[in-house]
């Protein structure tokens, strides 16, 4: 009995060890192929890195650095960011943030969409009072070159043809639009949306791809039960990868936290492909 609990404790002090000291910045470069119907010829292969949840605040900004350049190595195509770039409400360094992520290189440029934080708050509420704060992280990251998108369009061109791009407002956000997709531009198309439950929450989710973050994979997940705490009503949307009806969804576990800790959670730098179907 001595022995067992010897190695009961050496499991449980492992297990924290890892929970602190290991998981938080033990980045999983991920690498997933999304196969999208009437995908144009020219973005057959295309290879977007997906980085979200970044949370300056609780995260340094040379923590930020290292991840932009482990970016930068991957030779990416196109690099979506989907939101909570920042930690802390208008005090935070958003301007510092979006100098660093302005160093991020693809040929297809940087498109973005902004996270519940970005707005100044970490959960659901009318969010009118914060809207200064969201004018002011979308103005820092425009500024250093990166397109923020809310609830509007762009196109990437490419050998002649273009791909639609499309970025939600965050859903907890005051000027969440439920209809922005009623009429898109064209399809296929690409949607950046912090948070997965948008999917649920878009009158017409009439997109073929959505890429999100916000779930940080549960932070914790526990054998057999899963995360004991999600901040999705939808909680199979808690990582990786699902299909809604025609469309795919990618939810990935992001690089930042808001406390250093993970178990069975790691931190996610993911490549996204599209694939002609």
């Amino acid at each position: 009995m001595r022995w067992t609990a010897y190695g009961t404790l050496g499991t449980v002090l492992t297990a924290v060890g890892c929970t602190r000291l290991v998981e938080p910045w033990w980045i999983d470069f991920s690498h997933v192929h999304i196969p999208v119907r009437g995908l144009p010829r020219a973005f057959d292969g295309l290879r977007i890195a997906h980085l979200t949840d970044l949370h300056c605040g609780a995260v340094s900004l040379a923590e930020i650095e290292q991840w932009v350049d482990k970016t930068n190595l991957l030779r990416p195509d196109l690099v979506a960011l989907t939101g909570d770039y920042v930690t802390g409400g208008p005090a935070a360094p958003i301007e510092e943030v979006a100098t660093r992520l302005g160093q991020l290189r693809a040929p297809l440029g940087v498109v973005a969409c902004l996270g519940n934080h970005d707005y100044g708050d970490a959960y659901p509420r009318d969010l009118s009072a914060w809207d200064l704060t969201g004018f002011l992280a979308r103005a820092a990251l425009e500024r250093h070159g990166i397109e923020v998108l809310v609830n509007s369009f762009t196109r990437r061109a490419r050998d002649g043809q273009t791909l639609c791009l499309a970025g939600a407002s965050d859903l907890w956000s005051a000027d969440f639009d439920h209809d922005f997709l009623a009429e898109t531009p064209s399809r296929p198309l690409v949607v950046l949306a912090h948070n997965p439950d948008t999917l649920y929450s878009l009158h017409y989710p009439n997109f073929d791809v959505m890429l999100s973050g916000h779930t940080h994979g549960g932070r914790a997940t526990l054998p057999m039960l899963g995360p004991p705490r999600l901040p999705i009503r939808h909680r199979f949307l808690v990582e990786g990868l699902y299909q809604f009806q025609h469309a795919h969804i990618y939810v990935s576990r992001g690089l930042g936290y808001l406390t250093p800790a993970r178990f069975r959670s790691r931190p996610e730098l993911g490549i996204v492909e599209l694939r002609s179907v």
